[in-house]
């Protein structure tokens, strides 16, 4: 028996053998043909990338470059054919006071100096005018300078554009890349050779962020601009890219500095010009060999280290991560199956871990979602009764407005008629308060139509109740354009008037104030009345509670109320204060939020 058992135990160490050998010839073989392939692969699109990356560099540098030769460009093309500019270059003026106010008078050289700072360093114009005033803008051409070369090209050009890099007299002869142009002025027979000076820092931030070694040099092989400074102002001989002239395109490996290297060069030609740029950017093929060679070596450590941790890994990861995620499906097939409270009750920090703390927020997301939704259609329901109440409530008082508006108008004159100028007035004020009534509609309305419409009505009552009534609205200037919703400040200025007017004498004050405290709108409307006792306070308060609509009284102040909670939430709406003998003041608060604003 013992023998049969140890018999069996060696087959069982045979058969994991086995398995364990088809194991390493299925996974172990294919990742290692795999690993070697892509390496090799990397390897050679290294190479393949670096060319490229030095490419789109020298793509990229020449947009950049185009765009900034478009500003002396555009510049040199308004100033072409500014007909001020003519006038004043061609003017033969009598005295010096003449010339500084022709300057003063046209200014658009140092306008556009202004505008384009960053790009352009200076505007000079060489015109053969003896009248004119050397202002480092207009000049006249040295026996020096209208014997360069630069500029007896620029005569001969025809107003074709030149680019050079030459001596700048305003800025003690430093050399910059300028643009040259020759500007005829016709209808006087004479021309004007325009010169634009590039800022070098300008040139040299379309190179900063390279990290190739990347230059820009003129037709004649100087380096204008370069992302190592000490080779500004040489020629690309000087600094061992090139033996003699440089090609305009192309791709080349030369040895710089004993090291062999590729070279590619870019021409730059720009609008109507004789002479353009060439963009060269330079990189060490010891450079690209060695990033290539570094993928290799990393590439067998990772193969090699896959192998090691495919084999130890895959018999424990795969057992621990099936039983967690079936435990996780099952959960979330209860969950679409409409059970939202569920929670399978996974922990850890791993990706299931994470995912399932992420079921469980979208659990409760949907739970919120769900609620909210209800929560809103039911107030929008309400919200839209309301308004549904007020608009048939606006519809049943109307009649028809030209017959009332005629009617209205003809008492009026016939007063004006009589003398009877005080009635004309409050006939005036009535229908324009009818008038800004029938208009009303759902939508907001600025504070100060509300207001407008509060003030004939209570011009109306105060022709009722003569000097028994004194009212008073102030509004601050940065209240009157907040939209609020229509009908809600009138209704408790009528409150306040109807309880106010019931005090022993008669007598009535009516105070509205609006003004804006902490991004709140606030309007108070106070009265000097009897005021409210305590119980009937506490049936307000009761009221101003209650939306099913079960409580009676005091109508307007409810729907008002009611109206801003379902618009702007619990937070607005109104507040009541009052005590019997002092009166009663009413607080409506409403938001104010930009698209409520004029």
């Amino acid at each position: 028996m013992l023998l049969s058992a140890l018999i069996q135990r060696l087959n069982d160490i045979k058969i994991r053998n086995k398995l364990m050998l088809a194991f390493v010839l299925v996974v172990f073989v294919p990742l290692v043909f795999a690993g070697a392939v892509l390496t090799a692969r990397f390897r050679q699109a290294a190479l393949e990338d670096a060319v490229k990356d030095m490419d789109n560099a020298i793509l990229r540098i020449k947009k950049s470059t185009e765009d900034i030769l478009k500003v002396p460009i555009n510049a040199s093309v308004e100033l072409m054919f500014d007909s001020r500019l003519k006038k004043l270059v061609n003017t033969r003026h009598d005295s010096v006071l003449d010339v500084v106010m022709a300057y003063i008078e046209y200014d658009d050289i140092n306008e556009k100096l202004r505008n384009h700072s960053r790009e352009i360093s200076s505007i000079r114009l060489y015109i053969d005018n003896p009248t004119l005033i050397n202002n480092w803008c207009y000049m006249q051409p040295e026996k020096e300078i209208a014997n360069s070369l630069w500029y007896l090209e620029a005569v001969k050009s025809k107003g074709l554009i030149g680019w050079h890099y030459i001596p700048d007299e305003t800025k003690a002869n430093e050399k910059s890349f300028s643009l040259v142009r020759k500007i005829n002025f016709s209808g006087y027979g004479s021309y004007g050779i325009l010169v634009i000076s590039i800022k070098k820092a300008c040139l040299n931030s379309a190179l900063n962020q390279e990290s190739f070694e990347t230059v820009i040099a003129d037709s004649n092989d100087y380096i204008v601009a370069a992302n190592n400074d000490e080779y500004i102002g040489k020629t690309l001989s000087e600094i061992g890219i090139f033996t003699g002239n440089s090609p305009k395109n192309g791709m080349f490996d030369h040895v710089i500095k004993g090291e062999p290297s590729r070279i590619i060069v870019k021409e730059l030609k720009t609008y109507a010009s004789i002479n353009g740029l060439k963009i060269v950017s330079v990189v060490s093929s010891g450079s690209i060999l060695k990033k290539s060679n570094q993928i290799l070596m990393q590439g067998f450590l990772i193969v090699s280290a896959s192998c090691i941790a495919a084999i130890l890994l895959v018999f424990i990861v795969s057992w621990l991560l099936s039983k967690r995620i079936t435990r996780l499906s099952m959960t979330m097939k209860q969950a679409a199956d409409g059970n939202l409270d569920v929670c399978p009750g996974i922990g850890g920090d791993d990706e299931i871990g994470q995912l399932s703390r992420q079921f469980n927020n979208m659990l409760l997301s949907i739970k919120n979602l769900i609620f909210e939704v209800n929560e809103s259609n039911m107030q929008k329901n309400q919200l839209q009764q309301k308004q549904n109440e007020l608009m048939l409530k606006m519809l049943a008082s109307q009649m028809n407005p030209h017959f009332l508006f005629n009617a209205l108008e003809s008492i009026r004159i016939n007063s004006l008629i009589k003398g009877q100028t005080e009635t004309a007035h409050i006939v005036k004020t009535l229908g324009k308060l009818i008038r800004k009534k029938l208009e009303v509609s759902t939508q907001d309305i600025p504070l100060k139509h509300e207001i407008d419409m509060i003030r004939c009505y209570l011009e109306i009552e105060k022709f009722r109740y003569k000097d028994k009534l004194s009212y008073k609205l102030e509004v601050s200037t940065c209240a009157e354009g907040i939209y609020i919703p229509p009908l809600t400040i009138q209704p408790i200025v009528e409150n306040a008037l109807r309880y106010g007017a019931s005090s022993i004498d008669g007598r009535c004050s009516v105070c509205v104030e609006a003004c804006v405290i902490n991004n709140d709108l606030s309007v108070c409307v106070t009265d000097q009345g009897d005021g409210i006792d305590a119980d009937k306070m506490d049936k307000i308060y009761k009221l101003l509670k209650c939306r099913d609509g079960a409580e009676e009284g005091h109508i307007g102040l409810k729907n008002v109320n009611i109206r801003l909670k379902l618009a702007y939430g619990e937070r607005y709406g109104v507040a009541i204060e009052s005590k019997l003998g002092r009166g009663t003041r009413v607080v409506i608060l409403f938001p104010v939020r930009g698209d409520y604003n004029v």
